[in-house]
């Protein structure tokens, strides 16, 4: 009797073991040798993982965050303010003439905004403004894009430009058809505030991107008016202005503070223009704060302060990547940190978490060559593709 238990039970096992053995052979047969760890699933609230550059490439690229440093400890932001008696007569006139100009082109501003950008209607909307082609053809032909060929035609340029940089020509247009000419001396400065405010406002729109914040056309408008008021500065008051801003200046904190001796804080001032323009309330708050971020923390501003604080980190990169001055022409200037509650507002631990590949990709990868002026010589234009 326990003769045949044994028999039964060694049965059992050899006829398991071949079972085991046979389902075995089926798995490899469908390439599934052995099971998979289940995916880890991102805990709620957790920050979502966002691809960044090494430092040492952020550096390479010329990025360099060891330029960041603290604000004076005895800075106080919030209470630089613009004299009473600053006649603010010229600037607003210079504001009524600009808005003129933008409203004459409101239809060719509205087709290079937002998602439904169409480069053959864009392109149909410029060349009826001859002026306007002329200065895209121009540009887009300068040394400061450095293209390798000539292009001749309006829509080959706003398909190599894209609608961000399409805009910002045409914002370019419009403020200088309702300044008043400059003189030689100024004009070095104008171009440089310009070519600093188009790669801020191409910083900005990949931060909108990257941080998934809404509106990005709109904060990329907003970061390339972001130092309008030096510009308009320049424009009523040169003599002044050259003085403060030559050369061109960072906005270190002696110069905020001298501003108001000019007429007026730049950023004040530009706000001021925007709100003539018509601009949204959180473009013409981001404008007036741009600075703000280094100084005051989060809870001083009731809204606006994502758009605050995207347009003050692209300001911030643009400026961090600018090369150092020649030698014997004055020491780099600083490049002031935001408080971390601007940081973290956006989801972000540190500034070396904006070195993405999207944002460095927007960033100059060197000081660009001027560009053109918009009254120099009119470019030959060639009929839309």
């Amino acid at each position: 009797m326990q003769l045949f238990i044994l028999i039964v039970l060694a049965g059992l096992i050899i006829g398991l073991v071949a079972v085991l053995r046979f389902s075995g052979k089926r798995k490899v047969a469908r390439g599934v040798a052995s099971p998979s760890p289940a995916p880890s699933k991102q805990k709620a609230g957790a920050k979502p993982r966002r691809e960044r550059v090494n430092p040492n490439q952020a550096i390479a690229l010329g990025v360099h965050t060891w330029r960041f440093h603290d604000p004076p400890p005895g800075a106080r932001y919030g209470e630089i303010v613009a004299s009473g008696d600053t006649d603010m007569s010229e600037v607003m006139a210079r504001a009524e003439g600009i808005s003129g100009h933008l409203q004459a082109r409101q239809n060719v501003l509205a087709g290079v905004s937002g998602k439904d950008f169409n480069p053959k209607q864009v392109s149909e909307l410029v060349t009826g403004d001859p002026a306007l082609a002329a200065q895209v053809l121009r540009i887009v032909n300068s040394p400061y894009y450095g293209l390798s060929q000539k292009v001749g035609s309006v829509f080959r340029a706003v398909v190599l430009l894209g609608h961000v940089e399409v805009r910002n020509i045409i914002w370019r247009a419009c403020v200088s058809d309702g300044l008043d000419a400059m003189d030689k001396r100024s004009r070095p400065l104008v171009e440089g505030l310009w070519q600093h405010s188009f790669a801020t406002s191409k910083v900005a729109y990949a931060l909108a991107r990257e941080l998934n914040l809404p509106e990005p056309d709109k904060l990329a408008t907003t970061a390339l008016l972001h130092d309008i008021g030096k510009l308009i500065s320049l424009n009523v008051w040169p003599e002044s202005a050259r003085n403060l801003y030559d050369p061109i200046q960072f906005s270190a904190w002696d110069v905020v503070a001298e501003e108001t001796k000019v007429g007026a804080h730049h950023a004040q001032l530009g706000a001021e223009v925007a709100r003539a323009w018509g601009l949204p309330d959180d473009s013409v708050r981001a404008i007036a704060q741009h600075h703000a971020p280094s100084y005051l923390p989060t809870s001083h501003f009731d809204s606006g302060r994502k758009s605050i604080a995207a347009v003050h980190l692209a300001d911030l990169l643009v400026h961090a990547c600018a090369p150092p001055p020649p030698d014997g022409e004055g020491e780099e200037p600083p490049v002031y940190r935001p408080l971390g509650c601007w940081l973290n507002l956006l989801g972000l631990d540190a500034i070396e978490d904006l070195c993405t590949p999207m944002v460095m990709a927007a960033l100059p990868r060197r000081q660009p060559a001027p560009a053109p002026s918009p009254d120099s010589e009119q470019a030959e234009l060639v009929p839309v593709d």
